[in-house]
């Protein structure tokens, strides 16, 4: 239903809860009949943003991590993924060289670019001592660059 408030999921950050986050994103995709091929998409976005604060945010123990959903007026999924990690903004990850061979290309960082990609909107804030990453996902996904 569009504009429904969705959920919220406060867990451990640890791969072990990795698919109970991703449960929340398939069920709001799928209430709003997203296509198939959109939701997996979306998951692997989700999935991306939430091993990269497991892997990368809490250095010396392991911290908590909150993801809420909801769907607005739009149809469009927003998540929000807010840790007390390491100060990371997204928004300050440079774009890969991705027309270099992969021999010369650096290591990482396509998961930033991969988000990038698929997210129509990606907005990061540090708020109270937390890292604060909203991505939003509308149904169709963002239009492509014409080509000629």
């Amino acid at each position: 239903m569009p504009g429904s408030p969705g959920a919220e999921i406060t867990l451990d950050a640890d791969l072990e809860n990795l698919g109970r986050f991703l449960e929340v994103v398939s069920g709001l995709a799928a209430g709003e009949k997203y296509d198939a091929r959109r939701s997996k998409m979306i998951e692997l976005a989700v999935e991306e943003a939430i091993v990269n604060v497991i892997n990368h945010a809490y250095t010396d123990a392991k911290g908590m991590l909150t993801m809420s959903a909801s769907v607005d007026a739009d149809r469009r999924l927003v998540l929000t993924i807010k840790d007390q990690g390491r100060p990371f903004d997204v928004s300050n990850v440079a774009e890969p060289d991705i027309g270099s061979g992969v021999e010369s290309r650096k290591i990482g960082g396509l998961g930033v670019f991969f988000i990038r990609q698929v997210a129509d909107e990606i907005r990061y804030a540090r708020e109270d001592d937390s890292n604060v990453m909203t991505m939003v996902f509308s149904p169709e996904g963002r239009p492509k660059p014409e080509t000629n």
